[in-house]
């Protein structure tokens, strides 16, 4: 497999071109000392194996969200290795294309490892197990890293300052909206104390969330995805930024309410100027269908 190296400032989408290469490779040997991410091989058909007409794929309920874009790329490689395939992309999340593949709705998507962990058991926001949903392969680094970013010139200086600001958490289909909740939660406020406060609790797509820090219509925005990301780089080429630190404490406390969830670092000057910081994060993963034949599976990631 040919491999390429990536400089700091690769676009978003390259960058989550390369992320999905470290899930078709299967492997983080001889990775990039500081992101590991490489470009990925389309899938190999296994010999004698009667793939199907028709495959759904869930994304992400944004169109520049990590699931959206690698659910593009994913396309695109199994329409070089499959041409009479046809394959449709359907707009989702995290926890819905969960509760679509248990319906029996769709047959692949993406979700975040706690949730599919949480889904098999039934527990947290699942009333009851999910069996059809089955894991079937892991992105190698943690892709849904969430953390409050404000302007640099902003105000506010940490996430205490929150409890009365306007603040975009992410698309209502997003699970980032659940992360920064339970950040805030760590540290002792609600979305409804911020809202009692005559803050704003505002369920919009990062990107134009972004834009309207920019315009001065929002304090703060929570993001959650991978880094860097193009909006971000954007504004602090414009504005600049600055990602809030967390309280002490803050991070292991929201983990105790998303188990699964880890402290992840993401290194200094991924955006210009921004030192290293701390995030709530987790790995995604592909999910698909116990309906599909395995070997038809296990030709959608052979390579």
């Amino acid at each position: 497999m040919k491999r390429h190296k990536i400089r700091k400032y690769i676009s978003f989408i390259i960058g989550s071109l390369l992320v999905f290469g470290l899930v078709m490779a299967n492997t983080v040997q001889g990775q990039e000392k500081q992101y590991g991410w490489y470009a990925p091989d389309a899938p190999k058909p296994l010999p004698g194996v009667k793939m199907p007409k028709y495959l759904t794929l869930m994304s992400g309920g944004s169109p520049t969200s990590t699931y959206s874009m690698a659910q593009k790329i994913y396309q695109t490689l199994l329409k070089k290795s499959f041409p009479d395939m046809v394959i449709r992309v359907i707009p989702g999340g995290t926890m819905e294309n969960m509760k679509s593949i248990q319906a029996g709705k769709y047959q692949f998507g993406m979700s975040i490892t706690p949730v599919i962990a949480w889904g098999h058991k039934g527990i947290m926001f699942f009333e009851k197990p999910m069996p059809k949903v089955k894991y079937l392969a892991t992105l190698g680094k943690p892709v849904a890293c969430g953390v409050f970013v404000v302007l640099k010139d902003s105000k506010i200086r940490s996430c205490k300052d929150l409890r009365d600001k306007r603040i975009v958490v992410g698309s209502e289909k997003s699970f980032g909206r659940y992360m920064a909740e339970a950040e805030l939660k760590a540290i002792g406020i609600s979305f409804d104390d911020i809202k009692k406060n005559g803050g704003i609790i505002a369920y919009i797509a990062w990107g134009e969330g972004i834009r309207m820090m920019a315009d001065g219509n929002i304090d703060a925005v929570y993001y959650s995805g991978t880094h860097p990301y193009s909006a971000l780089m954007e504004l602090n080429q414009r504005r600049k930024i600055r990602i809030l630190k967390r309280e002490p404490g803050q991070v292991e406390r929201a983990i105790k309410i998303l188990p699964g969830f880890t402290d992840y670092v993401i290194p200094a000057d991924i955006y210009e100027g921004v030192p290293s910081f701390h995030t709530l994060a987790c790995p995604a993963a592909f999910i698909a269908s116990s309906d599909l034949d395995k070997d038809v599976v296990l030709s959608l990631i052979h390579i």
